[in-house]
């Protein structure tokens, strides 16, 4: 929901001229002001947002779980850096974080180009709700299907789409690259 409340909040405040598609010949045109006044309403709502969040959980009185009494105290000798699959697990993290983001980030623009949707910025922004909404629908049904299936095979195989799909949205225009 995010995506489509970004959005409007902050799309809704720029008005665009039919003559201009481009994000950057609109953004030229507002002064400094205007561009920040466009972004601010947003992040207030967010500051606020988490500032009532923190209050009600400085007033709740959550109970102690797990509370035991220690006799004797362990303790961890060497470092994280020893266990290989906790250094590839968090590159891996890393890097599948930087594209799900950076697929975020440039999807309005390849939405806007002419020859892939033609789309004005505001109807590409609802297009980045579906793209985060669906990844969180693949990660459900990835964590039902890895259930039954070893996870080399589901990697290899969602490895293997990505690749197909990717492809086809270089190598096609319109609707298929959309």
């Amino acid at each position: 929901m995010a995506p489509f409340f970004g959005s409007w909040l902050i799309l809704s405040t720029v008005e665009h001229d039919e003559k201009l598609t481009e994000v950057g010949e609109v953004i030229g045109q507002l002064s400094v002001q205007q561009q920040a006044s466009a972004v601010q309403t947003p992040y207030l709502i967010l500051a606020a947002s988490l500032l009532a969040l923190a209050v009600i959980f400085m007033l709740l009185k959550l109970p102690l779980l797990g509370k035991k009494v220690v006799t004797s105290q362990k303790t961890a000798k060497g470092s994280a850096w020893q266990y290989p699959h906790l250094v590839l697990g968090a590159v891996g993290i890393f890097v599948y974080v930087g594209a799900e983001v950076g697929i975020g980030s440039f999807l309005i623009s390849f939405l806007t180009q002419d020859d892939i949707g033609g789309l004005s910025e505001s109807q590409a922004a609802h297009y980045i709700a579906y793209y985060f909404g669906g990844a969180m629908v693949g990660r459900f049904i990835g964590a039902g299907v890895m259930q039954k299936v070893k996870a080399g095979k589901v990697l290899a195989f969602n490895a293997l789409c990505a690749c197909v799909l990717v492809v086809a949205a270089m190598f096609s225009a319109g609707s298929v690259a959309m």
